[in-house]
């Protein structure tokens, strides 16, 4: 998939997203985070093939490290989800309001 379709879908998705529950946005993070562990070996393997793929054409080391995947960055990665589960929903919540000279009340949501 090109990376302009994917930015694309993500734009879509993000107003279906902000539409959803708290609950079912923290029952998908925590399915994520359980997938990861799950599924930990093929990703691993997949890993695998595209760090030898970004070795070969000459990919510049420091980008090799952060491409490269262990069952502990995996494991991290799960429980970073995890943790954003347990945050505070942000979505609707009121930053700042003030009230402009012409009498227009603004809302930063």
């Amino acid at each position: 998939m090109e990376l302009i379709s994917m930015g694309q879908k993500a734009v879509k998705a993000k107003y279906e997203l902000q539409k959803l529950t708290r609950e079912v946005k923290n029952r998908a993070l925590l399915s994520c985070a359980d997938a990861l562990i799950a599924k930990g070996d093929t990703i691993l393997a997949a890993n695998k093939i595209d760090v030898e793929q970004g070795i070969a054409n000459g990919m510049h080391p420091g980008l090799i490290d952060r491409l490269t995947l262990t069952e502990k960055r995996l494991e991290d990665m799960a429980t970073g989800l995890r943790q954003i589960a347990d945050l505070e929903d942000p979505i609707g919540e009121t930053l700042e309001c003030f009230d402009r000279p012409n009498g227009m009340h603004i809302s930063k949501v």
